[in-house]
């Protein structure tokens, strides 16, 4: 479940990321990060994997449980996107790498016709993901426009290394 947050209202854009990015929801908070969820799932469970204790899973795993993830269905990723149109004008969506989910592809879909939504294929996840999202966040606090941000996005995307 994504919980929207009010941007900096400096901001030219608000910043959204999938939790697949180890941001924990204080640091998206903090810096008016949007986080979509993706699932862990295990056993009967199933659980937004920003709601999951890393060293609980780390357990379950240890003692030989099976743990995979399942990503929200496509209608539940677009009623996020909508609620996310409706609330700003401008969103730069720092996207998991297109070669682990579907969500960078759900994403580019939904927003093909809508002026103000721009998804970027980071090519990362985790760390890397979490690096990307925090530098573009702190950088839209002060660029001059949503161009810049999305420009910054793609390249802070480039350069960033784990």
């Amino acid at each position: 479940i994504a919980t929207a947050r009010q941007a900096p209202p400096q901001s030219a854009v608000h910043i959204v990321t999938d939790g697949a990015g180890s941001l924990t929801r204080a640091e998206a908070d903090e810096l008016g990060i949007t986080l979509l969820d993706s699932y862990i799932v295990w056993e009967d469970q199933a659980r937004p994997e920003t709601l999951v204790d890393p060293a609980r899973l780390y357990a379950r795993m240890a003692r030989g449980v099976r743990v995979s993830t399942a990503q929200a269905s496509r209608y539940e990723r677009h009623q996020h996107y909508q609620s996310l149109a409706d609330q700003y004008s401008q969103v730069v969506y720092l996207c998991v790498g297109s070669v682990y989910t579907g969500n960078h592809a759900c994403a580019v879909e939904w927003g093909a016709v809508r002026h103000g939504w721009h998804v970027v294929d980071t090519g990362a996840a985790s760390g890397r993901l979490c690096v990307i999202a925090r530098a573009t966040a702190r950088y839209a606090t002060r660029a001059p426009s949503a161009r810049a941000v999305l420009e910054y996005a793609r390249r802070a995307a480039d350069l960033s290394r784990e």
